[in-house]
């Protein structure tokens, strides 16, 4: 929705919902002066949804709530993951950028790829459109995947991307677990034709025991939680605010914006 058509403060609804997250407690400590309340289940979430403007949302989503939600203005995403959510257009945002910004920190040449180069490069020395990935991929040392899970992204790194790297090159996906093409990883590291993986996120999570990646030597496994800081919720719902007030004054560019 354009931020001309935004609900007016006195007239706008926010509906947290999550099934462990305190989010409302915390936001009710800030006195904002708005309507809120907070769901726990998708069951109470689909017989509220027609009341909600402003949604925080993570696992309870369900793209089927759409036609029941005519007031629906705005999605804030509690999680950095975005494959839930029907858009044809998803672009990395915050995790991408930071992580060229501690890249670059370490002296390191950064080329980024991006669905449309001309929005810039931001802190990297070279940004180029997905179609030239293979070319790209023979360059690098470590291979970093940002970006969400879409029909355009998934298997993104398979067997062939894969055999484009360097024998020494690294890969680490804190994406999504099939941006990556996991039998042919398996492959590629077992025969050591990539130097090693470190993977935040996997096709099955929890990983299971039987899965072959446990075993391998070059590969580390972290448990997908590093969005679980703890100031997470108070975070979550600054950012909520911030971008509350720039669609009041009429902005169009929202923190983290990925649509």
């Amino acid at each position: 929705m354009s931020a001309r058509h935004f609900p007016a403060r006195d007239k706008l609804t926010v509906c947290f919902a999550h099934v462990a997250y305190r989010m409302g407690e915390r936001f009710a400590l800030r006195n904002a002066g708005l309507d809120w309340f907070e769901v726990r289940s998708f069951e109470d979430l689909r017989a509220r949804i027609e009341d909600v403007d402003v949604l925080l949302c993570s696992g309870l989503w369900r793209n089927e709530l759409i036609p029941a939600a005519p007031r629906l203005a705005f999605i804030q995403s509690i999680s950095a993951g975005t494959d839930q959510y029907s858009r044809d257009a998803l672009a990395a945002a915050g995790i991408g950028s930071r992580l060229v910004t501690l890249a670059k920190a370490f002296d390191m040449r950064v080329i980024a790829i991006r669905r449309d180069p001309s929005k810039g490069a931001g802190a990297a020395d070279k940004v180029v459109r997905e179609d030239e990935l293979l070319g790209m991929l023979p360059q690098a040392d470590f291979v970093a995947l940002t970006c969400p899970l879409t029909p355009r992204t998934e298997n993104l790194i398979d067997a062939t991307a894969l055999a484009a790297m360097k024998p020494s090159a690294y890969l680490i996906n804190v994406a999504r677990g099939k941006v990556v093409n996991e039998p042919a990883l398996v492959e590629a590291l077992n025969q050591k034709r990539i130097a090693g993986a470190a993977l935040d996120c996997v096709w099955e999570e929890p990983l299971p025991a039987t899965s072959p990646l446990w075993g391998a030597p070059n590969v580390l496994i972290t448990p997908h939680t590093a969005g679980e800081t703890r100031r997470y919720e108070d975070k979550v719902i600054d950012l909520l605010l911030e971008n509350l007030e720039r669609l009041w004054r009429g902005e169009t560019v929202l923190r983290n914006q990925f649509v």
